[in-house]
């Protein structure tokens, strides 16, 4: 028993010091809470927030005292427990200095310490003379209160010191088997399906408050470990930086006045529905396979329809920040697991907050998932919906609530939402497991029948959502945007990396289309980033930000494509493209004609080069 309670202290010391350094934190900045009008009651929420990083970072730092506890246990070595208090120590230390030093350098960064911050901390003292002397001498003064404190704390009343078990061996023996499962679930943040990230702690539209409820410990760890590669130089380094420079800047280059304009009004209600992997190949009018989506087939009729649109990536978070930042998917990477880097993009949603439009985001899931909740607080929406808000009541799957729910409560909501507006819904019923409630299963047969039957529900689902949203006050002075979030590799025996794997639909849908231009289909090749600076310019509002964005209405705008898989990227102009693997160093697939080969080629590698350097320099 005298084993577990030492653990248990251990435990509680480590979730005491991560608390000391929040109210530094805080203390710390207060000028910023102050400036940001945060209330008292949401900044002491970050401590309730906090606790799931906070306990997952504790549970790191367990285990090897939990290892020399449990050895010393068994043979009574007492060296053991001296090392354990050395081992944290030597932990108090190093997060002061990173928590201490990531005060010196908040107000300038305003984001945590992360990777690329390990060149400061191998010189620390480079952060104190960053700054003003008397700020550096106070920081010093913090830091130095801080390690004494919690030095004089611990070793006072968490030290370790256990002496060698005697008698019940096998119910000793037990109980430590129990231990490292409770480490791993605290580790991970829990028992369910998605591991723990920084989307926990995301809880206020103050960004202080959030970062000060993120544990800088696990933050640095985790932009660490998801960094690793790319920590020393750009793995996409094909030409002379200037060079690619200049071939991505040429693709860019091109006028601004030749944009039609489509829309009866440039302050629209704008409803953005992500549909969860609706592949192109599942649409009749791109691909010619009938049957799966006949209720987006009669929007089409009211819509504008890309017939030649391409995801960015593979994933959902890739998604989100194509959409609402116009950056496109980079390999090796996400922007939206890295928060130093995502809250230095473009937002949509920013812009339309200039223009005083209210927002909100719904997701039957979880938005944990690829970190894209933190990434869409970050963005500017003030209001999201996700699984836990929904009632218990509400019919759920595996992952989340059905489609029609989210649909049914998305109008719900809409009735009390002050004009104009800005929404956004994701779907979830066409991902797997596929355990939607289907009145009528349509496909009995294949191996992607409970795909192709998610489909047809989600598109059911669609078809009454808009037949509810037409009787709303709200619907004539709405635009609705329907993309998928990716495509569907494993549906047709399609080819890994090929570029129908990416393609993917786009509909602008709604009254404020005017007349001459509904039904109307461009066939241009088109990406899924270009979505932000499209609509920007249909607004009359700057896309200067949004430089990977461009205007799909603007008719002088070059054609070309780039999306991204793990190792390498695709590239597509009209009636050629190739699939660079990094890996090989070659072509996965290649399908330029000989004349144009080699521009086309330095082209699409100048594009990845560009981009991923701008993410590094983030």
């Amino acid at each position: 028993m005298r084993y577990f309670k030492l653990l248990l202290k251990q435990f509680v010391f480590w979730m005491l010091f991560f608390a000391l350094l929040r109210i530094v934190f805080l203390l710390y900045h207060t000028n910023i809470i102050t400036h940001e009008k945060a209330s008292f009651l949401s900044v002491i929420a970050s401590f309730y927030y906090a606790l799931k990083l906070d306990v997952s970072t504790t549970c790191y730092i367990l285990v090897l005292p939990f290892l020399l506890m449990s050895i010393q246990y068994f043979t009574g070595f007492k060296f053991l427990s001296k090392i354990t208090t050395i081992y944290s120590a030597i932990f108090i230390i190093l997060l002061s200095l990173i928590n201490v030093a990531e005060l010196g350098v908040f107000s300038e960064w305003q984001t945590k310490l992360h990777y690329k911050s390990l060149n400061y901390l191998q010189h620390p003292q480079e952060i104190f003379q960053t700054a003003e002397t008397k700020t550096s001498v106070f920081l010093i003064i913090i830091l130095l209160i801080i390690i004494f404190l919690s030095l004089f704390v611990y070793l006072k009343f968490f030290k370790v010191k256990l002496n060698k078990i005697s008698g019940k061996y096998l119910a000793s023996s037990l109980g430590i088997l129990i231990i490292p499962v409770l480490l791993f679930v605290g580790i991970r943040g829990g028992v369910k399906q998605i591991p723990i990230n920084q989307s926990e702690v995301f809880y206020s539209k103050h960004s202080v408050l959030n970062f000060a409820a993120m544990n800088s410990a696990w933050n640095l760890a985790y932009s660490i470990s998801h960094n690793y590669d790319i920590m020393d130089e750009n793995p996409f380094l094909f030409y002379e930086p200037e060079q690619a420079k200049h071939y991505v800047e040429k693709l860019y280059n091109y006028p601004n006045d030749s944009s039609l304009s489509v829309l009866k009004t440039n302050r629209p209600n704008i409803v953005i529905v992500i549909l969860e992997s609706w592949s192109a190949t599942i649409i009749e009018s791109i691909s010619g396979n009938k049957g799966f989506t006949p209720e987006f087939q009669k929007l089409e009729k009211e819509g504008i329809l890309f017939t030649n649109l391409y995801a960015s990536g593979t994933r959902s978070q890739q998604a989100m920040s194509s959409i609402f930042s116009g950056f496109p998917a980079t390999p090796l990477v996400d922007i939206t697991e890295s928060i130093e880097k995502y809250s230095k993009l473009p937002s949509f949603t920013s812009e339309l907050k200039k223009l005083n439009y209210n927002n909100s985001f719904f997701f039957g899931g979880q938005l944990i998932y690829g970190n894209i909740k933190s990434y869409l607080i970050s963005n500017g929406f003030d209001r999201l919906v996700e699984l836990k808000d929904f009632k218990r009541s509400v019919p759920r799957g595996k992952l989340g609530v059905h489609d029609e729910f989210l649909y049914s409560r998305h109008i719900e909501e809409l009735k009390n939402e002050k004009q104009p507006f800005l929404s956004a819904l994701f779907t979830l019923s066409s991902h797997p497991p596929y355990d939607m409630p289907l009145d009528e299963i349509k496909y009995t047969s294949g191996d992607d029948k409970n795909f192709f039957n998610s489909i047809y529900y989600a598109d059911q689902c669609l078809g009454k959502y808009i037949e509810e949203a037409k009787k709303q006050p709200w619907f004539k002075n709405t635009l609705f945007v329907f993309v998928a979030d990716h495509g569907k590799s494993s549906i047709f025996n399609m080819v890994y990396g090929k570029p129908m794997n990416y393609r993917i639909p786009l509909l602008l849908y709604g009254p404020v289309i005017k007349e001459e231009y509904k039904g109307v289909k461009f066939d241009k090749l088109a990406s899924q980033s270009d979505i932000a600076a499209t609509l920007l310019n249909q607004m009359g509002l700057s896309k200067q930000k949004f430089f990977w964005s461009k205007d799909l209405f603007n008719s002088e705008c070059p054609e070309f494509v780039y999306y991204s898989f793990n190792r390498g990227f695709g590239w597509i102009r009209k009636d050629n493209y190739f699939v660079w693997d990094n890996d090989i160093k070659d072509f996965y697939l290649n399908e330029l004609k000989a004349e144009n080969k080699d521009s086309i080629l330095k082209e699409g590698k100048s594009y990845l080069q560009y981009l991923f350097q701008e993410y590094m320099d983030m």
